[in-house]
């Protein structure tokens, strides 16, 4: 059983969270997978159950949920728009070409949106739901949300604490669909560390588990 993030309500702003706060341990080019299965030892600022790491124009935002780490990343666009994102990976990189070339399927919404060119509606939990988008990045498939300001606008920061949820919800179901896309999950191990893997399987498993958690129906 997994127990759901401590997060409060969408009309409560998480208190004291300033940008220039977080400690700055990020690397500017970091865009960690949804899942972390390890904990990042480096210095955070913890706010309303979410931990927070930032780089020059952009932070990591962490819920810690028992054994793994649902993981988000915001980052500067330009200079008036920001964009928060949860990656899933680059399992999915070399079906993109078949996905846009096949008609919708509602089996696969949120890769049948993204190759569309589509966002799609993404409720977490007891929050309103939100349009996200899914695309191909060079950093692989990605849910992203943004927004008009600055990174470290009070509002922006406010919004996404809780919008990290929403893209990360949306990332875990991408997973989810590729699960289902290619059938039988190759017997491959997935690098978590550079000494440390685990079956590709097992990542799957415990996304479906989060998932489920992550649902409106578990708010």
């Amino acid at each position: 059983m997994i127990n759901r993030p401590p997060i409060g309500g969408a009309s409560e702003p998480p208190p004291m969270l300033r940008f220039t706060d977080m400690p700055q341990v990020l690397d500017d080019d970091e865009f960690p997978f949804v899942l972390g299965v390890i904990e990042d030892s480096r210095p955070s600022l913890e706010v309303e159950g979410a931990r927070y790491r930032r780089c020059s124009d952009g932070y990591l935002v962490e819920w810690p949920v028992e054994s793994v780490w649902l993981r988000a990343r915001a980052y500067t666009v330009d200079p008036a728009r920001t964009t928060i994102m949860a990656l899933a990976g680059p399992l999915l990189n070399d079906w993109w070409p078949i996905l846009r070339s096949s008609p919708a399927d509602p089996a696969r919404p949120f890769l049948s949106a993204g190759a569309a060119g589509q966002s799609i509606e993404v409720a977490v939990l007891g929050f309103p739901a939100q349009r996200v988008n899914v695309a191909l990045l060079e950093v692989g498939t990605v849910a992203v949300i943004g927004l008009e300001g600055t990174i470290a606008d009070a509002d922006t920061l406010h919004l996404y604490h809780f919008l990290s949820l929403t893209v990360i919800r949306a990332a875990i179901e991408i997973l989810g669909e590729y699960r289902a896309l290619v059938g039988q999950v190759p017997d491959v191990q997935v690098q978590v560390s550079e000494d440390q893997g685990i079956p590709l399987e097992v990542l799957l498993d415990a996304a479906a588990d989060l998932g489920r958690m992550l649902s409106p129906q578990s708010g």
